[in-house]
């Protein structure tokens, strides 16, 4: 049975008798969502500053925009975020890193 409680901020909404909690903190970070992984597409994207790219974002909660394609030149890479330059319409775009689903090029991608 769960015992409901309103504690001090950082304590637990509620506890389980009897039953021990894990350690959040300590948790593994699963492989998938490590920064490792993110500075490598930061790291590949960086090579490959000046190509067309068509990147594929979701963002999710959007009416307007649940799935949306960004199309234009890589003008820079971090590890949080990408900008492209389109010069076709003369916009830029700044897209988190956070929202991206994956990236595509009709050129040779260098790893």
């Amino acid at each position: 049975m769960n015992n409901y409680y309103q504690g001090q901020p950082g304590s637990p909404l509620f506890t389980n008798s009897g039953i021990e909690t894990p350690n959040q903190a300590n948790a593994p970070i699963p492989p998938f969502n490590n920064g490792n992984n993110n500075q490598y597409m930061d790291q590949t994207l960086n090579q490959n500053i000046g190509k067309k790219l068509t990147v594929f974002a979701t963002f999710n909660g959007s009416v307007e925009w649940p799935n949306k394609a960004f199309t234009g030149i890589l003008e820079f890479a971090a590890i949080d975020h990408l900008t492209l330059s389109d010069p076709t319409t003369g916009k830029w775009y700044v897209i988190p890193s956070i929202y991206i689903n994956y990236v595509e090029s009709d050129e040779k991608i260098i790893e």
